[in-house]
């Protein structure tokens, strides 16, 4: 829904600005999933990574994690993982009201967020850290939502470039399978 509410995110986090790129996955996880125009086209691998599965990101993150920390490039304690939802929408809406993470003009052309964060909207589907629930506002205290206890499905936010505008507003939610 387009209800904004007031919610708390329970602790400080760092988000990447940019989408994992096709050649940043293969380099940590050896491979790369993506459903590319042609095999041999080196200029996709600036393209974001897709066909992931939730399991697929989880694991990304870490033998990200275990990487960064062997090279002495992540601080102690730190770890990369999945946002949860509402950390998610937090950082696409980066203090805005507005349908989309720049504007309410869909025509515009697609620029960061106030935060400096690209393609929130529009570009691939992102995982969520949490179980779907399709009410997650109504079992939640209204200032801390979270995802469901049980179940399967995961969160998927976002939209992406095969998306209608409606699927890439920021207040879109979608799930599917891990």
């Amino acid at each position: 829904a387009e209800e904004q509410r007031v919610v708390e995110v329970e602790h400080g986090f760092w988000l990447g600005q940019y989408l994992v790129t096709q050649e940043v996955y293969t380099q940590v996880m050896g491979a790369n999933p993506s459903f590319t125009d042609s095999e041999s086209d080196l200029s996709n691998q600036s393209l974001p990574v897709n066909n992931v599965s939730w399991l697929d990101a989880v694991a990304f993150s870490k033998a990200l994690s275990i990487l960064s920390s062997t090279q002495g490039t992540l601080p102690a304690g730190y770890e990369y993982r999945l946002p949860s939802e509402v950390e998610w929408e937090y950082a696409c809406r980066a203090g805005t009201t507005t349908e989309y993470s720049f504007t309410d003009d869909r025509t515009k052309v697609k620029k960061p967020n106030p935060w400096g964060l690209h393609d929130m909207d529009g570009s691939v589907w992102e995982w969520c850290s949490d179980r779907y629930a399709s009410d997650y506002y109504k079992n939640s205290p209204s200032n801390n939502p979270k995802g469901a206890s049980s179940g399967n499905t995961r969160v998927l936010r976002g939209g992406s470039w095969y998306s209608s505008d409606n699927n890439c507003r920021v207040a879109d939610r979608d799930y599917n399978d891990p």
